[in-house]
């Protein structure tokens, strides 16, 4: 168990910042991104919330050397950031979308707990 299986959160976040990115300049696609955006950045959330509870857990209750801290676990902070990202730039295309504007209370508050 290591940060690398985190690579999984950061690729799903990545494309819900790029849904984020493009919706301004997609006129009939907008909505369909930013459902996209929020759905890939909910995937991601899930995701992250179980790989780092297995990769707290490891941490916690396995003995840990300094040759285990290779430099995927780094990636652990690179995860939340990107999900921090994603959750920032929905939240600024909450007005765009009526789905949007009615959950974007819970993703700015799950975003500021990130």
């Amino acid at each position: 168990m290591s940060g690398g299986w985190l690579m999984a959160v950061v690729a799903t976040e990545s494309l819900a910042v790029l849904a984020a990115i493009l919706t301004p300049v997609a006129d009939t696609a907008a909505p369909g991104l930013l459902l996209a955006g929020y759905a890939l950045w909910s995937v991601g959330v899930l995701l992250y919330a179980v790989f780092i509870t297995f990769i707290t857990a490891r941490l916690l209750f396995r003995p840990v050397a300094s040759r285990d801290l290779t430099p995927p676990y780094w990636i652990n902070m690179g995860a939340t950031a990107i999900t921090a990202l994603a959750g920032s730039e929905l939240v600024l295309l909450a007005g765009k979308s009526s789905f949007l504007s009615f959950s974007a209370p819970f993703v700015q508050g799950l975003t500021v707990a990130l």
